[in-house]
């Protein structure tokens, strides 16, 4: 069934203005007034000048009807006869003698409510439409919505990977860990850790600090060894409530209230006593002097003390445990040679490697380290 002419436009306006999403949808029941609009131009070298800068519609600039008059307008009327046809005078320095030539478009109106627009179109079948949409007020904030969240999402996403690839769970840290000793450990804490052993102890007592520099650097960079990996990072936060409170660098320690130093039973001291009067009393072997040349000699103010570097302390056991696989020490007792322990305080337990016959040598192990994100402290016995 042939359609008439009135709504073959409709449908073509209908179609235009719900092609955008933001628009807000009519039928072609909402299109009105069609009828036919004419421009002057006159005649050119180059091409034709409009002769009118009559706005015909808010908004529209007369250039961009121009340019729609010239490419898809036709010099007669493009509908039907009985079609109104408006003529859009010339300004008024043009005189009425001068030559101009028509170009013609088809015109309607949208309407709804008491809201009017008006709009042109080419008069090919596919011509184009020009003019202005009504918008649809809950389109427009729903895409306001959506463009906010966009716009969060991508300032945060770069936030949220860091902190994902810098804080790596516990659990994962472990197994990594310890099944690549060489990874997660230093080769210089590795030869820190092995200096001579103890010389003797009366009594748990604080370290007091010393004023002297330790030889080694405590950057990674001066000692040649690789810097915090993400596992160190995971064990120094897990003791962050607790290096808060604690003195992190080597000056005067004073013991808290609530004792949270390893408590030694009365063997294992007389232990640590006896392997230094054995130390002292013979030379040592060829690979704990190589060792042992890296690291400062015991002051005078050492004799009879015994002592061990200690991290922060944590709640359980497994925390701790997870702290001696990132420092890499050596667990298991050699003679000679410091080994790392769990040993329980009041309230929790602590990583201690122990046992050193001088503070200077506890303090090169502690700022390593530190330097690789694990607190510690330097305690004597």
């Amino acid at each position: 069934m042939p359609t008439s002419p009135e709504l073959q436009l409709a449908e073509r306006i209908a179609a235009w203005h719900n092609r955008h999403p933001l628009a807000r949808r009519i039928v072609p029941a909402q299109v009105h007034g069609t009828g036919v609009v004419a421009l002057p131009f006159a005649p050119g070298a180059r091409r034709p000048r409009l002769l009118t800068r009559e706005r015909v519609l808010p908004g529209l600039a007369p250039a961009r009807l121009a340019r729609l008059a010239l490419r898809h307008g036709r010099p007669a009327h493009p509908g039907p006869a009985h079609w109104p046809l408006r003529e859009l005078l010339p300004d008024p320095p043009v005189a009425p003698t001068v030559a101009r030539e028509w170009r013609h478009l088809l015109t309607a109106a949208i309407e709804v409510g008491d809201r009017r627009l008006r709009v042109f179109v080419g008069p090919d079948p596919a011509g184009p439409v020009l003019g202005r949409r009504l918008w649809d007020r809950r389109r427009l904030q729903l895409a306001g919505l959506a463009g906010v969240v966009l716009a969060a999402g991508a300032l945060l996403a770069p936030v949220l990977a860091g902190r994902h690839a810098d804080a790596p769970s516990l659990a994962s840290a472990a197994p990594a860990a310890s099944a690549s000793p060489a990874a997660v450990s230093s080769p210089v804490i590795r030869t820190a850790l092995a200096t001579p052993a103890p010389a003797a102890a009366s009594g748990i007592a604080p370290a007091p600090a010393t004023g002297e520099a330790p030889v080694a650097a405590a950057s990674p960079a001066a000692t040649g060894s690789p810097g915090p990996t993400p596992s160190d990072r995971a064990a120094s936060e897990a003791a962050a409530p607790a290096a808060a409170s604690s003195p992190a660098g080597g000056g005067d320690r004073t013991a808290p209230a609530g004792d949270i130093r390893p408590a030694l039973s009365a063997e294992a001291r007389a232990q640590a006593l006896a392997e230094g009067r054995r130390l002292r009393s013979q030379g040592p072997a060829a690979a704990a002097a190589s060792a042992a040349s890296a690291v400062p000699a015991a002051r005078p103010e050492d004799a009879g003390k015994v002592f061990a570097v200690a991290a922060m302390p944590t709640r359980n056991r497994s925390t701790s445990q997870l702290r001696i696989v990132l420092m890499n020490a050596p667990t298991e007792a050699e003679p000679g040679q410091p080994r790392a322990e769990v040993m329980p305080v009041a309230g929790g337990f602590r990583a201690v490697i122990w046992p050193y016959d001088s503070r200077a040598a506890a303090e090169r192990v502690r700022e390593l380290l530190a330097a690789r994100g694990i607190p510690s402290e330097v305690i004597a016995f």
